[in-house]
């Protein structure tokens, strides 16, 4: 599973990368509470990954706690959610477009096909803590940078 993950991660270096500014669609929010606290949001693409939405807000407060000169951080709070939205398209199709037929005379046949497209934009929020000491549940600030390098994430 590990593996299956690592290769999903490795497969966004090949697309739109997504760690930047939230602007209104996608990307990260975050809120300084205190001096060795933050929350992050990341709101990730449609049909992201909600495991895949998380990694990118640990990378953000990870790159938060390095521009703070913190060497770990742990998460206090995470909540993930997905946002559902439907559209529906509609496509008229003309099968016999102008055709003549001796009874009706002139007409055209067709339909209209009606496809349903459901999609689901994931947000994760989290609440972190910084510290300089390690503890047993803390992630360390380097490692997190660097796994944002190597999944594509962050560039070098």
């Amino acid at each position: 599973m590990a593996f299956a993950f690592a290769f999903a991660l490795a497969l966004i270096g090949c697309a739109v990368n997504y760690y930047r500014p939230y602007d209104g669609e996608t990307g990260y929010s975050d809120v300084t509470i205190a001096k060795d606290k933050c929350e992050i949001m990341f709101y990730g693409p449609e049909n992201q990954d909600p495991l895949t939405a998380k990694e990118y807000a640990m990378v953000r407060a990870a790159d938060i706690g390095k521009q703070s000169n913190f060497a770990y951080f742990r998460i206090l709070n995470d909540k993930e959610k997905e946002q559902q939205s439907s559209e529906e398209i509609v496509q008229q199709t003309d099968y016999y477009p102008g055709y003549y037929h001796h009874r009706h005379g002139w007409g055209g046949g067709g339909t209209d096909v009606v496809t349903e497209v459901d999609e689901t934009t994931p947000i994760v929020k989290i609440i972190v803590q910084y510290q300089n000491d390690d503890c047993n549940d803390c992630l360390s600030v380097d490692a997190k940078l660097k796994e944002g390098v190597q999944f594509g994430i962050l560039q070098q």
